[in-house]
């Protein structure tokens, strides 16, 4: 047993234990740790956590985190993430739109990625089949020949309405809270800004989920009239 632990033992001492420099220098690095915490975020992250959790069951409720690049929004998410884990009733999906802002379909990806999340967070066997279902309708138009004509088949709004409904009734049987937290909104071009907000807006038929759009208004208005526009469809529901 000795011989077994020693690499382990080992392991722990070097891992806790500190060696600093004649220079300490500030890591930028996200952190998801209070004990990590040096700019003294860790109380404000978890008021803020408290009062995403009391809020009621209500339809269209959103929070703006509006704050510089840098300042370290990321770090607070994630200190506030740790606070509704302590929580079995609440499922959160962190969507990055910066890992696909390249794809030309964002509104289709941000619903499957939803649909990911609450299969996993939220134990309800008869959703998986109709998420499944959904995504692959959702993956864009297909192109079909037929006697020498080229057909599109698009995924009709129906399809996306009824999928929110199944969504939402998934929800309400867990009894699940949903918190979509959308990150790095700022740094996307305007229209796909818009194109991110629309699909929010789309999904506020949810009783039961909160939104938190992660952004830097002064850099929204970089990209001058269509930046503006973003702002101000932004101010409309935050």
């Amino acid at each position: 047993i000795v011989i077994l632990l020693t690499p382990v033992i080992r392991d722990w001492i070097a891992s806790r234990s500190k060696q600093w420099g004649q220079v300490r220098f500030l890591s930028d690095d996200e952190i998801d740790r209070e004990q990590d915490d040096v700019l003294g975020i860790a109380q404000q992250a978890k008021e803020f956590a408290d009062t995403v959790m009391a809020v009621g069951a209500q339809p269209g409720l959103v929070f703006g985190l509006d704050a510089p690049w840098g300042t370290g929004k990321t770090s607070f998410l994630n200190l506030a993430e740790r606070e509704w884990a302590k929580s079995e009733s609440t499922v959160v999906v962190k969507f990055q739109t910066l890992r696909y802002a390249s794809e030309p379909d964002l509104s289709g990806r941000f619903i499957r990625e939803l649909c990911t999340a609450i299969k996993q967070q939220a134990f309800a066997p008869e959703f998986a089949p109709a998420a499944d279902r959904y995504s692959r309708m959702l993956k864009g138009k297909a192109d079909v020949s037929f006697l020498g004509f080229k057909l599109s088949l698009e995924p009709s709004n129906e399809t996306i309405d009824g999928l929110l409904e199944d969504i939402d009734a998934v929800l309400k049987q867990c009894k699940k809270r949903l918190i979509v937290v959308i990150e790095d909104l700022d740094r996307l071009e305007p229209k796909l800004i818009n194109n991110v907000l629309f699909t929010v807006r789309r999904t506020f038929r949810l009783s039961h989920a909160a939104y938190i759009l992660c952004y830097d208004a002064e850099m929204l208005v970089v990209g001058k009239e269509e930046g503006g526009r973003a702002r101000d469809f932004l101010e409309k529901f935050i």
